[in-house]
């Protein structure tokens, strides 16, 4: 693995190419947002006023070849240095991704920035934590906990980093006190957590739960039990497969896809008046009218409306929605008015009219698949 140490500089800074190397099966996943940078900080502890920054990896891609780029601080003095420079370089960057480092990684960073009057010119790029994407769906990863080093085991990443964050300080602080054989120690520390950080890309089809990302979605009706909602995936063996079953459908992730499955019913619905008290409720035809309608019904054959009798039945295919009514509503919009079903007035299933949902699924998709998989 070529790596250069460059010149000119108080602190370190080593700048390699990775792409080339045993790395390169986890660099083939496909990164979620173009121009992003990848980033894990190393500290000498958790308190930011007293505790500095030593050891900045960041990963980014660069006309088509992947960088590691590690900023290594042999003294405390050093860190004005890392801050700044560090500053410089991300702010060539759309993005920023990291792991839990909306909790801990970006307040370091601008607190020291702070502390050393260093204005920050990371405003303008956006904070992508993977942690925080992953947390709602920890029950599919079927994990303990969703610490990096147990997701990198789950996806099969051996680390030969022997070296926990805590004993990464007590090898620092010999590092300083001259002891450089612990130098390589602590670059693959930092090293390994930035491949760990690459390799949640396996998780892409989660992150579309998220984080927006234009990808083609389709929709096709299997027979009269089931519709298939597809989104395209760039193409990778690497992702993180799974299967999950709700009472609703299935969710299912290929190589190339997402796949969404919703049951269907064939049958009559109905759908309830909100403004219950303008109708009449006609009990031998069993549905409701309006009460300028009504006003042509004899008295014997028509009673006031309650919530529970102010509604018209349609026979129709429905989709059997994982969204409740008040989802829904926030969903439509004006060109796509959504008319919301029930079997009863106290049942709280929603169904939509199949015509209804067609025209409406690339625009709901994400929301049902997020009810899905909760």
């Amino acid at each position: 693995m070529l790596f250069v140490v460059l010149k000119g500089y108080v602190m370190q800074i080593i700048h390699k190419k990775i792409h080339e190397t045993e790395y390169k099966p986890i660099l083939e996943l496909p990164s979620f947002f173009d121009n992003s940078c990848y980033i894990d900080i190393e500290t000498t502890g958790f308190d930011r006023k007293r505790h500095m920054i030593y050891l900045v990896g960041l990963i980014y891609k660069l006309d088509g070849i992947f960088y590691l780029e590690q900023y290594l601080c042999d003294k405390s003095s050093d860190e004005y240095e890392l801050l700044y420079r560090l500053n410089e370089k991300l702010s060539q960057y759309d993005y920023l991704v990291h792991f839990n480092g909306q909790s801990f990684d970006l307040p370091f960073i601008h607190a020291r920035l702070k502390l050393y009057n260093i204005p920050t010119q990371m405003d303008a790029c956006k904070s992508i934590d993977y942690y925080h994407a992953l947390k709602p769906y920890k029950h599919l990863l079927k994990t303990d906990n969703l610490k990096l080093k147990t997701l990198e085991r789950l996806l099969g990443f051996q680390r030969s980093d022997p070296f926990d964050g805590g004993q990464l300080i007590e090898l620092f602080n010999s590092y300083v006190q001259g002891d450089v054989q612990l130098r390589p120690a602590l670059l693959l520390h930092n090293e390994q957590d930035m491949i760990g950080l690459y390799l949640l890309n396996a998780f892409y089809p989660l992150y579309v739960l998220t984080y927006t990302k234009e990808l083609p979605t389709k929709c096709a009706t299997i027979n009269t039990d089931k519709i298939i909602l597809t989104k395209s995936l760039p193409d990778s063996h690497g992702y993180y497969l799974f299967e999950h079953f709700s009472p609703y459908g299935k969710v299912n992730v290929n190589m190339d896809r997402i796949e969404c499955s919703l049951m269907l019913y064939e049958g009559v619905l109905k759908y309830f008046y909100s403004d219950y008290t303008q109708y009449y409720y006609l009990p031998v035809e069993d549905y409701a009218i309006h009460k300028s309608v009504a006003n042509y019904v004899n008295q014997q054959y028509k009673k006031k409306a309650t919530k529970s009798t102010a509604y018209v039945k349609k026979k129709d295919i429905y989709v059997r929605c994982p969204l409740s009514e008040k989802e829904i509503i926030q969903l439509q919009t004006t060109e796509n008015p959504i008319t919301i079903f029930h079997m009863d007035y106290d049942e709280t299933h929603t169904y939509i009219q199949i015509d209804t949902f067609k025209k409406i699924y690339p625009h709901v998709f994400t929301p049902l698949l997020k009810a899905l998989l909760s």
